[in-house]
């Protein structure tokens, strides 16, 4: 019946030689909620075509406000959670320690790169480190040293200041005046053992004389009876007067000496302990005098000077800032080695069996380049493998790791699981246009039984939109990055640029250049 009426409008109108436009079909109606619910919009639906009487090909759409859900759904299959093992850097590949069907715990050190260059650098490292270290260990302890040093002679500053300006105490005046009365009976004695000495000198000194006097005489006798009668006997009688006149000269002279030394220690000795009866006495009156105004102004003194050379100690005391920069660059680069040489060591990341090995001894390898393959069996996932093509207005489909999935296995159909994207590899162009990725799917199925090659349906929301503008994407023009339409307007036509947003396989969001009601043309079509 329809194609019978629009065979005799599309007649009616040729014979007529006049083109009309049919009007737009009206809006669909909206389902009104049961009392206390929530309104539900229909399904998206594409408008209802109108064909045009002068261009029977071409097709007039409307555009509609409503709801636009991007859903892409994917087939997957249930796998043993696999995970590539890898270095995180570059280098040769020194040992393998495990091989192909061995079980294997999470933290398990599975192969090394050769790190011979790293332990060179580490043990000369740690030895730079280690001199560092010492340095500063021996330089903040000389620093301590002089801090204690200086808070000594402040205390000690201080007590003297406390001392001065506090006066005699009865106990100090006693003890004073005792070294004054012991200083006294000191200088007494003094003087009679020096007089002592003096006159015992003085007493051998006389003795010294008069045996020269008479020695002078014996010699003097004997040279004149040599004189007289000259033989030997008188001869041998002057000799020995001679030489005892020497021997008695000797004796005044050596005499004379320890006279006069100890008159002059006499002299000295009283000297000095009359010097140290003044001290004492001295002390003794200014204990009784009190606090004396210059005595207290020079311990003030004393422990302000104290004081500003224990702030200088203290401040010596602070780690030499070259120093601590010079340690803390030999730390962090002994850090920076040992931390290169453990990213050379290959760790199981999750416990399971090695599956298979990329690689062997004495190759290099490259950083995120898988060495081992390991598989837990008691671990699923699903893996995707997804053909995205080009969307209409040529955009593609990204899929992000922790991206929210509904999941539907197979064996129980319309049973609809949560799931998670946990793995995005890279995307690689071929000379199709298309593009080719495999996606690693975690799920939670508590109590659902399933095994290795179970075929299951992922759905992912793209993009959700509420009360938004769209067309059909056949209404929309694409001219590389440029979205137009045919904008109707009564008998007119305009072509007109807009931006687009969600693009789906049903709707084209409609962000700026149309508003609710418009009228947009199709492309001719070939007939």
């Amino acid at each position: 019946m329809p194609f019978r009426l629009l065979f005799l409008l599309t007649l009616a109108l040729f014979l007529g030689a006049c083109a009309v436009a049919t009007p737009p079909p009206p809006p669909l109606p909206t389902e009104t909620p049961a009392a206390g619910g929530t309104e539900t919009a229909p399904p998206p639906t594409a408008p209802t075509p109108t064909p045009s009487v002068a261009e029977p090909e071409r097709t007039l759409y409307t555009v509609r406000r409503g709801e636009i859900v991007n859903e892409l759904a994917l087939e997957g299959r249930v796998v043993q959670v696999q995970q590539g093992q890898s270095f995180t850097e570059e280098g040769v590949l020194k040992a393998i320690f495990v091989q192909v069907g061995d079980m294997v715990t999470q933290g398990q050190l599975l192969a090394e790169l050769d790190t011979r260059d790293l332990n060179a650098q580490l043990s000369q490292a740690r030895a730079v480190y280690e001199q560092d270290r010492i340095a500063l260990e021996r330089a903040r302890a000389n620093a301590q040293t002089q801090v204690r040093q200086a808070q000594v002679n402040v205390d000690a500053a201080r007590s003297e200041l406390a001392r001065a300006r506090r006066g005699a105490r009865p106990d100090e005046i006693s003890r004073a005046r005792a070294t004054v009365r012991q200083a006294e009976a000191d200088l007494a004695n003094v003087r009679n053992e020096a007089s002592q000495v003096k006159n015992q000198a003085l007493r051998e000194m006389e003795t010294a004389v008069e045996r020269l006097t008479f020695v002078q005489e014996r010699f003097a006798e004997t040279q004149i009876e040599f004189e007289k009668n000259p033989n030997e006997t008188t001869r041998n009688a002057f000799l020995q007067a001679r030489e005892d006149l020497r021997v008695a000269e000797d004796e005044v002279r050596r005499a004379r000496i320890a006279y006069d030394t100890s008159l002059s220690n006499e002299v000295a000795l009283v000297t000095r302990a009359e010097a140290v009866v003044a001290a004492t006495q001295a002390d003794v009156d200014r204990l009784l005098a009190g606090p004396d105004p210059f005595d207290v102004a020079q311990a003030e003194q004393a422990v302000a000077r104290a004081q500003i050379d224990l702030e200088a100690a203290r401040q010596q005391a602070q780690a030499d800032p070259e120093l601590a920069k010079q340690i803390a660059r030999s730390q962090a680069e002994v850090t920076r080695l040992e931390q290169q040489i453990e990213s050379r060591r290959l760790i199981a990341t999750m416990a399971g069996q090695v599956v298979a090995l990329e690689a062997e001894p004495g190759i290099a390898v490259r950083a995120a380049s898988p060495v081992i393959m390991l598989a837990n069996n008691d671990r699923r996932e699903i893996l995707v493998e997804e053909p995205v093509g080009l969307d209409p207005l040529g955009t593609t489909t990204r899929l992000l790791p922790g991206q929210v999935v509904a999941v539907e296995f197979v064996r129980y159909p319309g049973q609809v699981f949560p799931g998670v994207v946990t793995r995005v590899p890279g995307r690689l162009p071929t000379s199709d246009a298309f593009l080719s990725s495999e996606y690693a799917i975690s799920y939670e199925a508590p109590g659902l039984e399933l095994s290795v090659g179970d075929l299951a349906e992922v759905t992912i929301v793209l993009g959700r939109v509420a009360n938004a503008l769209w067309l059909p994407p056949e209404a929309v023009i694409v001219t590389r990055d440029r979205s137009f339409v045919n904008k109707v307007d009564g008998d007119t036509e305009q072509r007109l640029e807009i931006v687009t947003g969600i693009v789906t396989p049903n709707q084209v969001e409609i962000l700026r250049g149309l508003v609710e009601g418009d009228v947009v043309a199709g492309e001719v079509l070939p007939r």
